[in-house]
């Protein structure tokens, strides 16, 4: 290219298309990527500002994910505190229920007979009841365990109170006077404290009234104490008359057949019945005023707080003595009393009555409790055994029934008392375990209420960032809700103390779970205005970036109109700048063929070859008049061009002189002049304007204007 020859008006021509295509090019790179700014190159300091304002909206749109994830981890908290709140409420649902039932079980602590006795209208005729010998004992004892007294008028002495069954005026002939008997022990202010009545099946119910507990001891025949073998089985058969033979146990006396402790030693037979749902023993002492300990042996403690009554008697660490128990008159499990502390008697009571009693201790109180954890437990079996390795006999006072568990002697090897739970404790035990399966699926709710790895009710902690150097945030504190987290701990339905410490701790964890769901929609509002806020800010930067770099469509497109149009005009400017060329190119052509051909074999003589040069000078005068007279090349269009042949064609025709007439050689070389037409008046001619044919006055075409 460096070597080509042009004319001064192609290079102009040449570079201002280049410098139109170029435009083309970058304005069409506009329109293709949408933006007018694409690189540095561009424009340097808009192209970094608007990186900036992106860069630091895709930290934030990334900051816009955690944010969302945020807000889903504490919707799924909230969702697990709204249904633990229901859980948490069918807990105290279900110790409301117990405390009623223990409230009622209070009032009725009682025995069931099974036999018929609706028809029976002479006592004395049943098989094991001696007219006017057997009689009916009444203890009653109340909440603390302290005996209550019997109105003094009536029969026998103030505690204990006696009915006697038989003929004789005053005593109870038929089973209707039986009851109004027992209907009638009041306690000194007149108020009744035990009832008894036959149900539908005729059996006689005996209950004690107020909350109180009572024990009635069956004696067959009360003259004669006779041996051991035979008083036993007279008793045992006078309870079994009146149909209290399956609850009714043998119970040591003490009493000797000679009465002074030579005889025989014989038995109670006594039932026993306790107002409360679990058997709670005295409180117990290791010393005056000092409550006992877990780890305190049972034979060093006391039962008063002035420590001058031992807990257990008549056993020493020589003797093989036991504790022995029994559920629902089952078979019995023993404990040795010599060395065995409390925790060690209620570690034993656990594990071999699993599943139908469950026994603790309070330091506080220095009581043991043993309740019923199965609705089929209806009554309990307490007593001691002994080894006969001393005529003393043991005796044990915990408290559980109305006697103390006291055997008489070497003779004797057992005293039981077979003590009734109050009528609720079968309700008591249902509800104890229906409340430890909620604290079960509260646990396990806990477990499952995780999002990505974060538990926010199992004490995770959850970070929010805000702004995308981390500068700014909010932590979401969790907090452990599980059943040992808000105090729920395993019920204990035996006592009305369990029963309130389960509601105290049902009311806490409904505050607790109120308080964190507070927490929790506080952070969550907040962190939804932080979401929303940086939002608004992405769209601010994006917004700000596009103004730096984003071209304007409308702008471009007329741009790349403009461009289009005048590449158009450069490229017929520079067809017509070539066409200069052109002519001295036709021009030589032409004077070649003109040049006289020399003969063959023969030299161009001097004067051949003068005329030859006379006729190319004569050539290019004409040319270059020619180019005097006629407009050149390059400042008429292609349309006008051609417009203004055809009028000299018009012309030619309209004057008689066509230059068609003329040799082809003559007339390219005749120089155009314009002809007026015959029909045209004088003064007017053709011109060219716009690039048709108009009249205008008669002027020289060498010297008339273009328009």
């Amino acid at each position: 290219m460096s070597d080509t020859v042009m004319s001064a008006s192609i290079r102009a021509n040449l570079l201002s298309l280049q410098n139109t295509n170029a435009m083309m090019d970058k304005t069409q790179l506009h329109l293709s990527t949408g933006r007018k700014v694409n690189s540095a190159l561009d424009n340097a300091v808009s192209f970094f500002t608007a990186k900036s304002l992106t860069d630091r909206a895709s930290d934030l749109n990334n900051l816009l994910d955690g944010m969302g994830q945020s807000i889903s981890s504490i919707k799924q908290a909230d969702t697990g505190v709204a249904n633990l709140t229901k859980l948490v409420d069918q807990a105290n649902s279900i110790a409301g229920q117990a405390r009623d039932a223990l409230t009622k079980g209070a009032q009725e602590a009682k025995f069931a007979g099974s036999v018929n006795l609706k028809e029976v209208t002479d006592l004395t005729t049943l098989a094991g009841i001696t007219n006017d010998h057997s009689t009916l004992t009444f203890t009653v004892v109340d909440k603390n365990g302290a005996a209550v007294d019997f109105d003094s008028t009536q029969a026998g002495t103030q505690n204990p109170s006696v009915v006697t069954i038989g003929t004789t005026a005053g005593n109870a002939k038929s089973i209707d006077d039986l009851v109004n008997k027992i209907n009638s022990l009041d306690d000194k202010a007149g108020n009744p404290l035990v009832q008894a009545k036959l149900d539908d099946k005729g059996q006689l119910q005996v209950t004690a009234l107020g909350g109180n507990s009572v024990s009635v001891k069956f004696v067959g025949n009360n003259t004669t104490p006779g041996t051991t073998d035979v008083v036993d089985s007279a008793n045992v058969s006078f309870a079994q008359a009146l149909g209290f033979g399956g609850v009714a146990n043998k119970v040591a006396n003490g009493t000797d057949s000679a009465g002074d402790g030579t005889g025989t030693k014989y038995n109670d037979v006594v039932m026993t019945a306790k107002a409360d749902a679990s058997l709670t023993s005295v409180a117990l002492y290791r010393g005056a005023n000092s409550t006992a300990r877990a780890s305190d042996a049972l034979t060093t403690l006391k039962t008063d707080a002035a420590a001058a009554t031992n807990l257990i008697t008549g056993a020493n660490a020589a003797d093989a003595d036991k504790i022995v128990i029994s559920v629902n008159g089952g078979s019995q499990k023993s404990y040795g009393i010599a060395g065995t502390t409390i925790q060690g008697l209620v570690d034993n009571i656990n594990v071999d009555f699993k599943g139908t009693l469950a026994a603790s201790f309070d330091e506080t109180t220095g009581k043991i409790n043993i309740r019923s954890t199965d609705a089929s437990v209806s009554t309990v079996q307490f007593g001691v055994e002994d080894d006969e390795a001393t005529t003393a006999g043991v005796t044990a006072r915990f408290g559980f029934g109305v006697k103390s568990a006291q055997t008489a002697g070497f003779d004797q090897l057992q005293s039981v008392e077979s003590i009734h739970l109050g009528s609720a404790a079968s309700d008591l035990a249902t509800y104890e375990a229906s409340y430890n399966k909620v604290r079960d699926q509260i646990d396990s709710l806990v477990k499952d209420a995780g999002y990505r790895g974060t538990n926010l009710l199992n004490g995770d902690s959850l970070t929010t960032d805000f702004n995308e150097d981390r500068s700014t945030s909010i932590v979401t504190k969790g907090q452990v809700l599980t059943s040992s987290g808000m105090g729920l701990t395993a019920a204990n339905f035996g006592n009305s103390t369990g029963v309130e410490s389960a509601l105290t701790a049902v009311r806490g964890a409904t505050n607790t779970l109120r308080t964190f769901t507070s927490s929790l929609a506080n952070d969550l509002t907040v962190i939804q205005t932080r979401q929303d806020f940086t939002k608004e800010t992405i769209g601010t930067l994006k917004e700000g970036a596009d103004k730096l770099t984003v071209a304007d469509a409308n702008e471009e497109g007329a741009t790349m109109m403009a461009l289009q149009t005048r590449q158009q005009l450069a490229v017929s400017a520079l067809s017509l700048a070539s066409q200069s060329q052109q002519s001295v190119l036709q021009l030589l052509r032409e004077t070649s063929r003109n040049q006289p051909r020399l003969p063959a074999g023969g030299a161009p003589s001097r004067r051949r070859l003068f005329l030859a040069r006379c006729l190319a000078l004569r050539l290019v005068v004409r040319i270059f008049l020619r180019a005097l007279t006629d407009p050149s090349p390059g400042s008429l269009s292609i349309g006008e061009s051609r417009t203004r042949r055809m009028c000299v064609s018009r012309h030619s025709e309209e004057d008689g002189t066509d230059d068609r007439s003329l040799s082809p050689r003559r007339r390219r070389l005749q120089p155009w002049r314009p002809r007026p037409r015959r029909s045209t008046p004088p003064g007017r001619r053709c011109s060219v304007a716009g690039g048709a044919a108009s009249r205008r006055t008669a002027a020289p075409l060498g010297t008339g204007t273009v328009q």
